[in-house]
């Protein structure tokens, strides 16, 4: 590799990504680059842990939370302002976005660059210690500036500029590495990326809502879109925000760092979720497709579900969705579907490889069985060894690790959440250790081999259920729910059925049920009060379900009524 020093202090090198240029550019970093601070470079248990617990507890206030779904005024406006921004660029046939940056904010974002060199110095070691995964991270690097998602940041900036660190994530059971940039990083009390941008409001549709739409019809099918975030073009003058670090050659460590850039939306952003779901919908409402409103109603992040009434639909339906989303420049692929002769007639490239050989996929976080056309969940198959290494943490663990977001397996799972609660009223809480300290100190041996005996009683049960609710023709099947609600002075549960009636038979289905943990309260609460708050929030999840389908009848009942 050709490396020599310019006059101005520059490095001209020549490298498998072309010329480059290097140096500190504009940044002075003589002043902070004395001490870089090295990080892990990896996701580490503790944050892999607090994704988990966020998506428990998010599955578990699902239809819970407020009726009042509307934006706030400051949502509202930086909404309208992207819509107003977006742009398609007609020659590269994609979206151009801007990033919601919040002015008065933008002006206190530091360079970040002694963070970002510091990480990548961490970063570098533990790759130089397993030459697989360093391949893998600079191959990661060199297809990215190959495919235009990424390129060298220029000499002149064309706005702000501020570096993020990356890390990687390797997936040992899928061989397969990701690098991960990192927007919420800083040193201090400074800024980071993520503080000075708006998030955006949250234009999702409700999971379990389309997780239901997704039970009622003869043929299901569902699809991903591609690399969805890198599809979207970001603004040149936002662009240096999103600069990142990487050496010429990896290998050698006296080589040159540069300067790249993202020219494509990153996933790390607090704003990319917003940004990608305010383009798509975008993008649909210029369609007049008659696929046009299945996809609105059934689109989650990059995850589409579709379905068709019987057999014949299904092949045009998945080539009108793939079309549509190719007029935006998005690449709809990995179909599946019980219909497995329309599969067998899509392109290799368009449809999920083995689809047909046993292998189950996850739609929306859920096993589908497609040759079966069975929705499968799993209860955890985790005992411990040795009965003084169980701690709290563990446990949440455990129960964290559990996605069932239509709370199919509820009754099962409460009795773990009964005994993590359990767990904070015994006497060795009341010592003087700190509370988050309290999280790895190991529980008492009594109460380990209780927990031993629940992870026995799961014994990694895999529960399955039709993905059809029931049969039933268009038009000439009516709907009721029925609801029901009981409480103790433990637990408070819900269930939902649907029912399906024609002149010919009548059928009913599980939909939808929930069970929580009473609160510890200083003051106990009656029995009847309970009963009433279990049917408060049954009369409130029952109405949102309603709105998953076009005519019922609402009968909620009140066990012991």
């Amino acid at each position: 590799m050709k490396i020599r020093k310019l006059p101005s202090g520059f490095w001209l090198s020549e490298s498998i990504l072309g010329p480059m240029l290097d140096s500190e550019g504009l940044i002075n970093t003589t002043a902070i680059v004395s001490h870089l601070p090295e990080l892990n470079s990896t996701i580490t248990e503790e944050e892999s842990l607090v994704d988990k617990v966020r998506q428990f507890y998010q599955q578990d206030s699902l239809y819970l939370e407020s009726d009042e779904q509307s934006e706030e005024e400051i949502d509202k406006a930086v909404h309208e302002q992207f819509k107003e921004s977006l742009k398609f660029d007609e020659k590269e046939k994609r979206y151009e976005i801007s990033l919601p940056f919040k002015n008065l904010e933008l002006e206190k974002l530091p360079t970040n660059y002694a963070l970002a060199r510091g990480r990548l110095n961490s970063t570098l070691k533990k790759l130089r210690e397993n030459p697989v995964l360093m391949e893998k991270y600079h191959q990661t690097m060199v297809q990215q500036h190959y495919e235009g998602i990424i390129e060298v940041a220029p000499r002149q900036a064309d706005g702000p500029i501020h570096y993020l660190p990356h890390q990687y994530v390797w997936r040992e059971d899928k061989q397969k590495l990701r690098v991960v940039f990192d927007a919420s990083s800083h040193l201090g009390k400074s800024y980071c990326l993520n503080d000075v941008m708006h998030p955006g409001p949250l234009l999702l549709k409700d999971l379990a809502g389309i997780l239901i739409r997704f039970r009622l019809p003869m043929i299901a099918i569902s699809a991903d879109i591609q690399a969805a975030f890198l599809q979207l073009k970001v603004a040149k003058e936002h662009r240096d925000v999103t600069r990142f670090l990487w050496p010429i050659d990896p290998y050698d460590l006296e080589s040159p760092v540069k300067a790249l850039r993202f020219v494509r939306l990153t996933f790390g952003l607090n704003c990319s979720p917003f940004i990608l779901a305010a383009t798509l919908l975008e993008h649909l409402a210029k369609s007049k497709s008659y696929v046009k409103k299945l996809i609105e109603e059934n689109l989650y992040v990059d995850n589409v579900i579709l379905s068709a009434d019987n057999w014949e639909e299904t092949l045009p339906i998945c080539r009108e969705a793939k079309r549509i989303f190719e007029s935006g420049g998005f690449k709809l692929h990995e179909f599946a579907s019980n219909h497995i002769a329309a599969m067998k007639k899509l392109p290799p490239d368009d449809k999920v490889t083995g689809l047909y050989s046993g292998q189950r996929i996850k739609i929306l976080g859920i096993e589908w069985d497609t040759y079966k056309d069975s929705l499968n969940i799993k209860l955890p198959n985790i005992i411990e060894k040795e009965e003084n290494s169980l701690t709290r943490r563990k446990v949440l663990s455990t129960l964290a690790s559990i996605f069932d977001p239509l709370g199919i397996i509820s009754p099962a799972i409460l009795e773990g959440k009964l005994f993590l609660q359990a767990l904070w009223e015994d006497k060795d809480t009341e010592e003087k250790i700190p509370r988050e300290k309290m999280w790895d100190k190991p529980i008492p041996v009594e109460k380990a081999k209780q927990w031993q005996k629940i992870c026995k009683n799961w014994n990694g049960a895999n529960l399955s259920i039709p993905r059809r609710v029931f049969s039933f023709e268009r038009g000439k099947t009516k709907f009721e729910l029925h609801a029901f609600a009981d409480a103790s002075n433990i637990g408070l549960g819900i269930t939902i059925y649907l029912r399906g009636t024609s002149e010919a038979n009548a059928k009913t289905s599980l939909i939808f049920a929930r069970s929580k943990v009473i609160p510890k309260q200083p003051k106990k609460r009656s029995i009847p009060r309970l009963e009433l708050q279990a049917m408060f929030l049954t009369t409130k999840i029952t109405k949102k379900i309603k709105k998953n389908f076009l005519t019922f009848r609402q009968n909620p009942t009140l066990d012991g009524q």
